[in-house]
This record gives structure tokens, C-alpha cells and sequence, in this order.
């Protein structure tokens, strides 16, 4: 069964964890008129995605829930490599898609998608948690002391830092790092009894045993080892030794006790305790008498099912469900209900899967299982099984060749979903397309033009209805009136034209590209009677003109009138009253002409500094406007602008004449002390600018800045400290006064 058959109590079944991808919503809606649409378009069919919080790091399960409408069809995939077994990977309306990840090897979380047509949905997977394993484990040292080195195994990014637990034990080198690495290590001398210690890193601890320093003291165990369960338990090992050979026994991991026997001396008992296991299979050690006794402890077994509930279509299916669980988990999946079988394994250990079918609903109900894994159950609800009849199962009597409309009944159990299609373009479903249970389908036909009848099927959920349509009636056009009363004036007009045809008729107005003073405002096609309306321009000659509009074949003449006689042209005035100046200006004139006579401005290409700011063209009395670049040669220019064989002369100023500066004197002799002040007279237009400059530190011009016209310039000399005569200038303009100063 596909989504869309699914009553809408059970389409929102998948829980909705986080929304991350909404892109809009499908819609349908009912008509009155025949309809083109053919069904959901892309624009409509948007998809909502929810997805699980992030999964575990050692592989795990999820899902996402789809949202859209019944009829909206997508397909599922994903980019990322760690991400598998995504089922199913197409379907249509609401919907779930499993999948699993697999161990993620690495610190850090990672992302990856779940593509659901347009839209994306994260899955994000925690990073694993740092482990850090040692190689060896541990090292005998004896009693003389010496030193050592062992390896880190790590994942990237796991920073360590590698600590004593013993005054006695050094740390020599590479005390700290990230992922893998290696540590070295030295021990003192023991004096006294055997003695345990080590070097921690991370949550790993390498355990360094050292042999008694007093003479003929030896230690043993009557075991190395020991296997506990995960629930925890407790303990003893006996220790051998010489009557006077005192030792003691410690733990080198928080989830074992040293509960009794140290310290002691000879042969003793030492009792420990082990907590429970919640996490992963581990190991620890005791250091007893310079000796190691390792405790070896199973994994806490968990499950987890994906997913944790399903709703199957009553015709029964073979589906799957994905088991979560850590490495060395055995499990079994049982059901208490004859019509859930298991056609495999229903055993495995860790990650797995169990796949189960379901036979078919010959209730009048739906039904409800459980399939039980690792004590986590998973509910199975079976819809009823649906049967779909039409009623009637077509139109009782042909459609009518210029289309029309109908519908039909769906008869289904109530909890049935069902949904409608057109097999044919020319048939429109124009109301809902899916229901539940009993409900009407409704559609409308377009019309007919061939001369042929045709059939088109709807189909609902398998079963057919057919659409019978009858053929076009023969085709055939007049035109009423076949041309225009009276010819269109010359200043041109419009005017329209009937046209007579069947119902259903289609027809289409034309005329030849060379007639384009003859447009159309409105409509060229129709069916049936209907009416064209056209556009006539103006007529600029003196000869009249005809043209013809066609319609499926037939004919309207449209003739228009000669214009009016030859036209004459004045303009006033037919020159600028005085030259435009040199900056450039603008102005205008006066065009004279009969009512419907056309004219033009023109001017010569090469007169580009005069331009057209409005309209050049025109009909009857008028204006031209026109503007005037600015003019910078030292020569007056003249241009024309031509209407229809009249012209008008603009004319320009010259550019004003270039400046000149010159200085009187040119130069001045001041003593040591700057006397006599020196000035100088400046000569030059009375619109020009000028500025005088001093070239020396020791020269200061009164006034300074910018002047206009002529002017004096004074100068104040600074004394001349040293004995040597000196010469500066002041410039303005490119000319330059000189100052000569006697030294001391």
C-alpha cells in the first residue's frame, strides 16, 4: 500500500524530533470550469522533513518523517558513506525513511544528509569518546630500578597528559601529546618492600611493579587473571611469599576495591570488589606483592529498535527492523502473533537487523502486534485490507465534442485511502484527488476539434473509469460585413468585422507582414461567433490604399482615403536672436505647418555640440527644442537644424581670450638684514587668477592665496645669519621674481 491509501490517523505517525527542511505545501482546489491542470506540479508538491536528535557513536539508527500531501510523489537518498541501508527510497504523501551510521571512528561529531527531493534533512553523530590503550600494559622493574617506555593508541584530536602516581616513578619525556605517542619513564632504587606505582594517562594507567629490595623475598599468585559479568561481583586471589616478606595490594582503576588482605607479610588472601558495568567490555589490574592480577570485565548490554512502530497496508508486506546494540550483545526477536512470521535469522549479536512479514487483513478491522527484541518491543498495526469499486464505471453517454463535465463515486472502507489520476491531457480532475472511504471524483473534458471520437480512462487505485468523448461538428466561417462601409479616413480610425462559426469552432485572424499600418487592439482568435477589431494608421500619401484580414479562409477588406494635399513649412523665427555664449546655452523655434502634416528636425552628424533634448518629430503647428555645448576654441561656430527643407542657423560665441601675467621688477638686492622690503608689481587681465608662490624658506609673501586682475606683491626677507649671499625667487603664474641678500 502506498502512503496516500493510509487514513490520515496513521500518516503522522513518525515523531517529530527537530524540523530542519520546510519548503512549502501541496494544494488542491475545486473548480466550476474546465481546468488544464494535469496534476501536482513541482511548485506544489513541497516536502517538510523531521529527523532524529544525533545518533550514537557506535553505530545507530534513525529515521525521518515526510510531510506532504497525499499526492505528491519523492525519492530519498544521501550523499554520505557512513550512512546506509536507507529504506524506502521512494513513496508518495507522508512518510517515514529509516536508516542506519555506521561507528563514527573519530573524536569530533559529524554531519552528513538525508535527500528527500528538494529538501535535507542533517544526521549528526556524536564523536566516539577518547580511549586511550597502552602498549604494554604494565612493566616488572627489580629492585635496582631503571627505566622504560610505552606506547599511546589514541583517535585523533584526544589530547593526553602523562602523570606519575609514585614519587619513586619519573616522567623523562613527551609528558603530554594528542593521539597517538610514547612516554618514557624512570624508577628509583627500592630499599624496602616490593612496591606497585605507574604513569596515568587519560583514563589508562600503565602499572610499573617493583621487586623487593630486601634479600630472598619472592612473590606469586595463584592467578593472573579473572572474568567478571557485567552486573559486577567479588573477589579473592592468595599470595605466596617467606614467612617475613611484607607486600600490598592496590588498585590501579576506580571501579575495582582492594576490600581486604593489605598490606600483609607471608602468605595472605586479598579480597576486591567490582562495580557495575554500564558502558563498553573493560579491563583493570590490582598490583599485588610487585605482581599483576587483571580484571577482565563483560559488556553492559542495551537495545535499542528502529523503528519503534509501523503501520502495514492490510494486503500484508516483508519489512525490516534495524537492532542498535554493542559488540558481544546477543539477542532474539519472538512475536506472539500467528500472522507476524520470520522468514531468517531471529538471532544475532550487536548491530543487526530482523526481517519480518506480515499476512494479509481478513478482518473488518485493523489489528496491532508486538515483535519483542532484548526486552524493546515494536508495534505492528495492520490496516484493513481495501477493495475499491466505481460507481458508475463510465459516462453514460459521450461528452460532448465542445467539452463538458461529470464525476463518478469511490467505494471503499473508511479506512481506505485511495487516489485519482487522468490517463488522457484533455481530461482535468478538477476536485480532490484523494479520499478515504466512499467519496466522489469530479473532472471536466475539453473540447473536441478533431473529427474523430475519443476515450480517456481515471484510474483509482487499479480500478478504471472511462471518459467517452463525442467528435467536432464540420467547421464553417463567415464574415459579416466582408469590408468596410466607407474607406477609413486618411488620419486613420478602427472599425471591427463578426464572425459567424459552430460552436466550437476555432478560428484565427491574419493578414501580411507588409500590412502593418492595419493592427489588431484586441483578440485574433476565437471559437464559435465571435467579432475581430482592428486599427488603421494614418496615410501619408497622396494615393489611397486597401489591405485584407483573413479569417480560417475568408476574407475582410479594409480601404483607407489619400491624405490631404501637399504640405508647406515655416519656422520662427530661422536663427538664434543673438549668438548662444560660449558656455553653451539652449533654445528653441517654432514649427508652422497644416493640421496632419508631418514633419522632422534634422541636423548635420558632424554638429554633435548641438543635441535634441525633447521630441524631433511632429504633426501640424509645433516647437523644436535644442541645447548648445559649451564652446572652448577661440574661434565663433555656426550649425543648422533642417525641417522639411526649412532651416534654422543657431550660432556661438567664441571662448574667452587666454590669460598672460607679467612682473615689474623682475628682481630685488636686500641687505643681511632683509632691507629694503622688496616687492614687485603683478600685470595681467582683469578676469585671470593668480597666485604668487615663494621657493624659499626664507621669503614670505603678503598677501598670499589666490588674487584676480592685477596687483602688488610684498616680500619679507628673514636676516641672513650666515656670511655667505644667498638668492631665492617667488613665482606667479610661471613668471618669477628673484630676491639676491648680501651675507654678513
Amino acid at each position: 500500500m502506498t502512503p496516500t491509501q493510509l487514513p490520515r490517523s496513521y500518516a503522522l505517525i513518525p515523531l517529530v524530533i527537530a524540523v530542519v527542511a520546510v519548503v512549502g505545501a501541496c494544494s488542491s482546489s475545486s473548480i466550476s470550469t474546465p481546468d488544464t491542470t494535469t496534476g501536482p506540479t513541482p511548485v506544489k508538491c513541497q516536502v517538510a522533513l523531521s529527523t532524529t536528535s544525533a545518533l550514537g557513536a557506535n553505530g545507530d539508527s534513525g529515521s525521518v518523517a515526510i510531510t506532504t500531501d497525499p499526492e505528491c510523489a519523492w525519492t530519498a537518498s544521501t550523499p554520505a558513506n557512513w550512512i546506509s541501508d536507507v529504506s524506502p527510497t521512494s513513496g508518495q504523501g507522508n512518510g517515514r525513511v529509516t536508516f542506519r551510521v555506521t561507528a563514527n571512528p573519530e573524536a569530533s561529531a559529524r554531519d552528513g544528509e538525508i535527500v528527500v527531493n528538494d529538501a535535507r534533512a542533517r544526521v549528526t553523530q556524536q564523536g566516539s569518546a577518547c580511549r586511550f590503550d597502552l602498549t604494554p600494559g604494565s612493566n616488572e622493574i627489580s629492585s635496582v630500578g631503571g627505566g622504560g617506555r610505552f606506547d599511546i593508541v589514541a583517535q585523533a584530536g584526544c589530547s593526553w597528559t602523562a602523570s606519575s602516581t609514585a614519587s619513586w616513578i619519573s616522567v623523562t619525556g613527551n609528558a603530554s601529546g594528542s593521539g597517538n605517542g610514547s612516554v618514557s619513564y624512570t624508577v628509583q632504587e627500592n630499599s624496602g618492600v616490593p612496591r606497585s606505582g605507574g604513569v596515568t594517562v587519560g583514563s589508562a594507567t600503565f602499572v610499573i611493579n617493583q621487586a623487593s629490595g630486601v634479600a630472598n623475598c619472592t612473590y606469586s599468585l595463584t592467578s593472573s587473571s579473572v572474568a567478571v559479568p557485567a552486573g559486577g561481583s567479588s573477589g579473592s586471589v592468595t599470595v605466596t611469599a617467606g614467612q617475613d616478606c611484607v607486600w600490598t595490594a592496590s588498585s590501579t582503576v576506580t571501579w575495582i576495591a582492594v576490600t581486604g588482605g593489605t598490606p600483609a607479610t607471608g602468605n595472605g588472601l586479598v579480597s576486591y570488589s567490582v562495580q557495575p558495568n554500564t558502558g563498553a567490555a573493560r579491563s583493570g589490574t590490582i598490583s599485588i606483592a610487585g605482581k599483576t592480577f587483571t580484571v577482565n570485565q563483560a559488556v553492559a548490554c542495551t537495545y535499542q529498535l528502529n523503528p519503534s512502530s509501523t503501520v502495514i497496508a492490510g494486503g500484508g508486506s516483508s519489512e525490516s527492523l534495524g537492532v542498535v546494540a554493542p559488540a558481544g550483545c546477543a539477542w532474539t526477536a519472538t512475536t506472539g502473533e500467528s500472522w507476524i512470521t520470520f522468514p531468517g535469522a531471529t538471532t544475532g549479536s550487536g548491530n543487526g537487523s530482523v526481517s519480518f512479514t506480515v499476512a494479509a487483513n481478513s478482518w473488518t478491522g485493523s489489528r496491532a502486534g508486538v515483535i519483542t527484541v532484548g526486552g524493546q518491543t515494536v508495534t505492528i498495526t495492520q490496516l484493513v485490507t481495501c477493495e475499491y469499486q466505481l460507481n458508475p464505471t463510465s459516462v453514460p453517454s459521450p461528452i460532448a465534442a465542445a467539452g463538458g463535465a461529470g464525476s463518478f463515486n469511490v467505494i471503499a472502507k473508511s479506512e481506505c485511502g485511495w487516489s485519482a489520476s487522468a490517463g488522457a491531457s484533455w481530461i482535468t480532475l478538477s476536485g480532490a484527488t484523494t479520499g478515504n472511504g466512499n467519496g466522489p471524483v469530479s473532472f471536466s473534458v475539453a473540447a473536441n476539434t478533431s473529427s474523430s471520437t475519443r476515450s480517456g480512462v481515471i484510474t483509482v487505485q487499479g480500478q478504471t473509469f472511462t471518459v467517452n468523448q463525442a467528435a467536432a461538428t464540420p467547421c464553417t466561417y463567415q464574415l459579416n460585413p466582408t469590408s468596410v462601409p466607407s474607406p477609413i479616413a486618411a488620419a486613420g480610425g478602427s472599425g471591427s468585422f463578426n464572425v459567424i462559426a459552430p460552436n466550437g469552432c476555432a478560428w484565427t485572424a491574419t493578414k501580411e507582414a507588409s500590412l502593418s499600418w492595419i493592427t489588431f487592439p484586441g483578440a485574433t482568435t476565437g471559437s464559435g461567433n465571435g467579432s475581430v477589431s482592428f486599427s488603421v494608421a494614418a496615410n501619408t500619401s497622396s494615393s489611397t490604399r486597401s489591405g485584407v484580414i483573413t479569417v480560417q479562409g475568408q476574407t475582410f477588406t479594409v480601404n483607407q482615403a489619400a491624405a490631404a494635399p501637399s504640405c508647406s513649412y515655416q519656422l520662427n523665427p530661422t536663427s538664434v536672436p543673438s549668438p548662444i555664449a560660449a558656455a553653451g546655452g539652449s533654445g528653441s523655434f517654432n514649427v508652422i505647418a497644416p493640421s496632419g502634416c508631418a514633419w522632422t528636425a534634422t541636423k548635420e552628424a558632424s554638429l554633435g555640440w548641438i543635441t535634441f533634448p525633447g521630441a524631433t518629430t511632429g504633426s501640424g503647428n509645433g516647437s523644436v527644442s535644442f541645447s548648445v555645448a559649451a564652446n572652448t576654441s577661440s574661434s565663433p561656430r555656426s550649425g543648422v537644424i533642417t525641417v522639411q527643407g526649412q532651416t534654422f542657423t543657431v550660432n556661438q560665441a567664441a571662448a574667452p581670450a587666454t590669460c598672460t601675467y607679467s612682473l615689474s621688477p623682475s628682481s630685488a638686492n636686500v641687505n643681511r638684514n632683509g632691507n629694503p622690503a622688496p616687492s614687485f608689481t603683478v600685470t595681467t587681465g582683469a578676469s585671470c587668477s593668480w597666485t604668487a608662490v615663494s621657493n624659499a624658506p626664507w621669503i614670505t609673501v603678503s598677501p598670499s592665496g589666490i588674487r584676480t586682475g592685477g596687483g602688488t606683491v610684498t616680500l619679507t626677507v628673514s636676516m641672513n645669519p650666515t656670511t655667505t649671499p644667498r638668492s631665492g625667487t617667488v613665482t606667479v603664474e610661471g613668471q618669477t621674481f628673484t630676491v639676491n641678500q648680501s651675507g654678513s
